[in-house]
């Protein structure tokens, strides 16, 4: 299961490091008891593929402690709007699957401002 403090420390974790050590900013994350959304950029320089990035991205915050499916799915977000709107529609998975009442009540949600890892 991914909805647990533990899994949340250590993706957290992983945001705070991911731009330095792969180039890659993670913009916001959903933690699901069976599945994560994630939203990120990748910088113009950066050396690192998607799959190796989310290869990474497994290997961390699973802790081998599950076995993730093979592969994932991407989506190019286009723009800001896009962005936004991707985002309020993954932060409200929580109130849809009947978890929380609102999306804010859901703890393993995480929001970062670009350029500093400060949370939103």
């Amino acid at each position: 299961m991914l909805d647990n403090a533990e899994v949340m420390e250590r993706a957290r974790g992983f945001a705070s490091e991911s731009m330095d050590r792969y180039g890659v900013f993670i913009n916001c994350y959903v933690l699901m008891p069976d599945h994560v959304h994630v939203i990120a950029t990748i910088a113009p320089n950066s050396e690192t593929t998607l799959g190796k990035w989310v290869k990474a991205f497994k290997a961390v915050v699973g802790n081998r402690a599950f076995k993730w499916q093979s592969g994932f799915f991407d989506h190019v977000l286009r723009s800001d709007e896009s962005r936004f709107e991707k985002w309020e529609y993954i932060r409200m998975n929580p109130v849809r699957k009947g978890l929380v009442a609102k999306a804010g009540d859901w703890p393993y949600a995480q929001q970062f401002h670009p350029g500093d890892g400060r949370e939103l």
